[in-house]
């Protein structure tokens, strides 16, 4: 479907601007996330910190792990519709606060 938009009252020229198709306009609407859904640290003698990660997309994606006041580890490559334990540092590693994409 084209529209056409007038570019001011004066003006003489018009754009064709193609617009999506109704079920493009949902598709796009729901984009899609990574997310994490916890910190925990096991109980061995290195007391591992790890995360709990969720990629809701279609598509792998490539993420980091953001640790305060340290070097962020990764990245870690989730595949898509994938739930992944990451293991991201030790006991010399502060609790990570966050993910960001690679």
């Amino acid at each position: 479907m084209l529209k056409k938009v007038l570019l001011g009252a004066a003006a003489l020229v018009s754009l064709s601007i193609a617009a999506p198709a109704q079920a493009d306009v949902s598709a796009v609407a729901s984009a899609c996330n990574v997310q994490h859904e916890g910190w925990y640290s096991d109980g061995s003698a290195n007391f591992f910190r790890w995360v709990k990660v969720v990629n809701e997309c279609n598509t792998a994606k490539k993420i980091c792990v953001d640790v305060p006041n340290w070097p962020d580890p990764g990245p870690y490559t989730i595949k898509a519709n994938e739930r992944k334990n990451l293991l991201y540092g030790n006991a010399s590693h502060r609790q990570g606060r966050g993910l960001y994409y690679c």
